[in-house]
């Protein structure tokens, strides 16, 4: 378990529990979706009130971005989970990227000045993995 962050952030208890649920949410969906599975990422924006969650795969085939509405209810719940997270850290703003391995090791990330930091895309040249997160297993 890691927890980095470009400002240091102190994460108490309850905030703790909240990150741990999501890390372990988002491991059954993909153990699920992809039984091949390496890592996997999921990344909660929130900004000026407007929230959004994009969660991605690399499996043995490739890497997919996961499918909002085919994950529809992990989604929701994602969303109310990463504001429960933000509003436990004192965060109005901010985005956080949660990484997890089929190692079961997480890592999770926040940024609160960058609003862009770490898109989850495969638009315009994107790979699926966020921005500047680099494919695992790649130079």
């Amino acid at each position: 378990e890691t927890i980095s962050t470009g400002n240091l952030i102190m994460i108490g208890e309850e905030a703790g529990s909240i990150v741990v649920d999501i890390a372990k949410r988002l491991m059954l969906l993909v153990r699920d979706a992809y039984p091949d599975w390496q890592v996997a990422y999921l990344r909660f924006s929130i900004n000026h009130l407007v929230s959004e969650v994009k969660a991605s795969c690399v499996h043995g085939r490739g890497v997919d971005v996961m499918d909002v509405i085919q994950h529809g209810g992990f989604f929701q719940l994602m969303g109310h989970q990463g504001k429960e997270l933000m509003s436990a850290l004192g965060l109005v703003d901010g985005v956080f990227l949660l990484v997890v391995n089929s190692k079961y090791d997480y890592e999770i990330h926040f940024e609160h000045a960058d609003m862009t930091r770490w898109r989850i895309s495969k638009l315009d040249g994107g790979t699926g993995v966020p921005a500047g997160m680099g494919v695992p297993g790649q130079a």
